[in-house]
């Protein structure tokens, strides 16, 4: 089929002389009602093989489309039974802390303690509690973290729809090795790796998953050289 597009791409001023010589002759043989019908016949013969021939990409482009919104579509719904499940967790261990005092009371072993910083995410929300670290290590952690987001934001105007690392560690020079990744990517392979039998899936998905943080972190970094190196010079 490939040869035949590429001979009528390139005799295809000989092939329209052959045929208009041809329908001729024939309209030539023929009274005038069978010349119109075979006229009619003939043009709308045409035109249906010329639909046909040029319709097929169109429509193969919209076939991948349509594949690329339902891999996006099962993607989605796969996050949400995510969350669906880890609300039905969540709502386990609301209960159980419902019984923290009776538990307390009956002389189990717990500590209470006072929540002294919030990090509320669109994925996960962490808290920082003041028990389980006498020499406030974890504190002086967080104090000396550096937030490279606001600091990029305040200090160049990039042509990007957003600052999210994934692009401005292009700008930076960084190149990941990983085909596909991401937030959304991970969680819903490690729902699938965690609920698998599959020991080989398992180790293979979670060394992706340990790949895809640690290129996050080297990312960061060369953002964070980046941005130091600009400010310098």
């Amino acid at each position: 089929m490939q040869r035949l597009y590429d001979f009528l791409g390139a005799h295809n001023a000989q092939v329209a002389v052959v045929l208009t010589v041809l329908v001729s002759l024939v309209l030539m043989s023929l009274d005038s009602a069978t010349q119109l019908r075979f006229a009619r016949s003939v043009a709308f013969g045409l035109i249906s093989t010329g639909h046909r021939i040029f319709a097929w990409p169109m429509d193969l482009s919209s076939l991948r489309y349509e594949n690329e919104v339902l891999r996006e579509q099962n993607l989605r719904l796969s996050l949400e039974l995510l969350k669906l499940r880890e609300a039905r967790l969540e709502n386990a261990r609301l209960h159980a802390l419902l019984q923290f005092r009776e538990q307390q009371a009956a002389g189990e072993a717990h500590q209470a303690a006072r929540v002294i910083a919030r990090n509320p995410g669109r994925i996960a929300n962490t808290v920082l509690i003041d028990a389980g670290d006498s020499q406030g290590i974890a504190l002086r952690i967080r104090e000396n973290l550096v937030d490279l987001l606001p600091m990029t934001q305040r200090s160049f105007a990039l042509p990007d729809p957003s600052y999210t690392l994934k692009l401005v560690e292009l700008r930076a020079g960084y190149k990941r090795t990983m085909d596909e990744y991401g937030g959304n990517w991970a969680i819903v392979n490690y729902a699938l790796a965690v609920e698998s039998d599959d020991v080989s899936f398992r180790r293979q998905v979670m060394d992706q998953i340990l790949r895809y943080n640690q290129e996050d972190l080297e990312a960061t970094w060369a953002v964070f050289e980046w941005l130091r190196g600009l400010t310098t010079s």
